[in-house]
Order: C-alpha cells, then sequence, then structure tokens
C-alpha cells in the first residue's frame, strides 16, 4: 500500500463519518488525475475494514490490457459482472470492499450493471469509485455515491515527501511523483509534454501529423491526461481566453473518448 500523502484530514473525517454511520456503502471519490485517489481510497479500506490490496476480499476494477498490450478503452460488462458474483460470495472476514478505478470509463453495458450494484447492495460490501471529473459519470451513478472530492496536495506537502524537483514536476499530484521517480515512466512523461509543446508551437498543416503521431504512440486518455496537466499549466502562467477554450475542448474530447469516438477524432478539436 502506497504512502499516504497530503489527504490525512480527508481519511480523518471519512473515518469519523464511518464510526458515526455516516458513511455510504458507496463512494465516489473525485480528483485529478493522480493525485492520489487510489490510494486514500485503500488507505480508507485498511482503516475502516482492515482490508489490504492483496486481500482476497479486496476487489479492484480497472481497464485490462488489449491483445497488443495497450490498454482497453473501457471497463467491460463482464468486468463488473464478476464482481457482481463476487460481492456475493461468501466472505473470508466479515466484509468486502472493491475498488474500481478510472470509472468514467465504464462502458455503458457496464454502467447499467454496476447501477443494479448500488440500487440493491449486498450485505457488508463496501464500494470506492475513482474519477478525475463528475461530469463524466453518468448522474444514476453519482446520485447513489457519497461524493468526496480529492484536490491538488500543498506544494510544502509535496516537497516534504518528494523534495523540491519533484514537487515543482508533479504540481500537486503524489501519485505523478512517485511515477516521475521511475527512469521510465520520468522518460514517457517528458515525451508526451514535449509533443504538447511541439503542438502548440506547429504550423496548423503540421499539428494533424503530430497529433496522429502522438496517438500511435499513447493512451489517448493517458495523453490527454498529461496535456491538460501542461494546458493548465500555460493558463495559470498566463490566463488568456484561448488558453481557457483549449482547456475547455480538452473535457469535451475526454467526454467524446469516453463516448467511444476514435481518438483522433475526439482530440482533432482540441488543436482546431
Amino acid at each position: 500500500m502506497s504512502f499516504l500523502v497530503g489527504h490525512q484530514a480527508i481519511l480523518d473525517l471519512l473515518k469519523q463519518m464511518h464510526e458515526r454511520g455516516r458513511l455510504n456503502h458507496a463512494l465516489l471519490f473525485v480528483g485529478p488525475k493522480h493525485v492520489g485517489k487510489r490510494t486514500l481510497a485503500e488507505h480508507l479500506l485498511f482503516s475502516i475494514h482492515h482490508l489490504q490490496p492483496s486481500h482476497p476480499d479486496f476487489l479492484i476494477i480497472e481497464r485490462q490490457l488489449n491483445d497488443k498490450g495497450k490498454l482497453k478503452q473501457n471497463i467491460s460488462i463482464d468486468q463488473i459482472r464478476e464482481l457482481r458474483s463476487r460481492l456475493q460470495m461468501s466472505s473470508l472476514g466479515a466484509w468486502k470492499v472493491a475498488v474500481i478505478d478510472e470509472a468514467e470509463t465504464l462502458s455503458i453495458e457496464a454502467t447499467n450493471a454496476l447501477l443494479k450494484t448500488l440500487e440493491e447492495p449486498t450485505a457488508m460490501t463496501q464500494l470506492i469509485l475513482l474519477v478525475t471529473h463528475l461530469s463524466t459519470v453518468p448522474a444514476t451513478i453519482a446520485s447513489r455515491c457519497q461524493v468526496v472530492d480529492v484536490p491538488f496536495v500543498s506544494h510544502m506537502e509535496m516537497a516534504t515527501a518528494f523534495g523540491e524537483v519533484l514537487a515543482r514536476r508533479a504540481v500537486g499530484r503524489p501519485g505523478l511523483a512517485m511515477r516521475l521517480k521511475e527512469e521510465d515512466a520520468s522518460s514517457t512523461y517528458e515525451q508526451q509534454s514535449g509533443a504538447w509543446q511541439r503542438l502548440m508551437k506547429a504550423t496548423l498543416s503540421q499539428k494533424l501529423g503530430l497529433l496522429q503521431r502522438s496517438l500511435k504512440q499513447w493512451d489517448g486518455l493517458e495523453l490527454l491526461d498529461v496535456w491538460e496537466r501542461e494546458a493548465h499549466q500555460d493558463f495559470v502562467r498566463q490566463p488568456t481566453r484561448d488558453r481557457a477554450e483549449i482547456l475547455r475542448r480538452m473535457m469535451v474530447a475526454r467526454l467524446a473518448i469516453l463516448g467511444n469516438v476514435n481518438n483522433a477524432l475526439a482530440m482533432e478539436q482540441i488543436i482546431f
């Protein structure tokens, strides 16, 4: 279980709510990519139900790899069916818990299957859904969950945990700082952010080729996460209408990708 950075106050509050019987059986953690939502979920489930991620009653649902070794675009209905089946099985202990990472990538069929689980929860179960933006979650799902905002971590806490250099690069995201500690992940991130900077300097005729080459090399949502961070930093340094519009278009592109629109078509609207 990863070290928790910056979200101790949220963890303490959720533990208090559990002790008072006010914690919903389904929680929806909303916050930026790599901000520490999954780590927070793991610490909460260990604190209140004494289950580690390695325990058989601790289930993790996330996008799987396809035959080419790349992440599939959606969490499938089969994964949710398996989740429901396992939640209904007899437990080795008192509770069964599950974390659904990138819950915004649930397919339509998987969303409908999950809705049944939320409407008719099995006794002694706890579900935590992790998403980047609340707007990417169907209202039918969000309305049945207790929403928990997981914000960026302060620079002081980041610098204390990771040092000044990583804190500046990760900008409030402990998960990203952990990834950047690894040479391969750091190299990939630098390449993706570099692709964004080249895209912004390219002529209109060059942009499409740069975008297509980037999408051949990296997963669309992963690439969009990095580019959104870079665009946000650009906006903070110099807030303009054009930069605000780029961020808005990125949100539209994300929703399109989650809606199974071709990645290239979805992201073309960012640059044209």
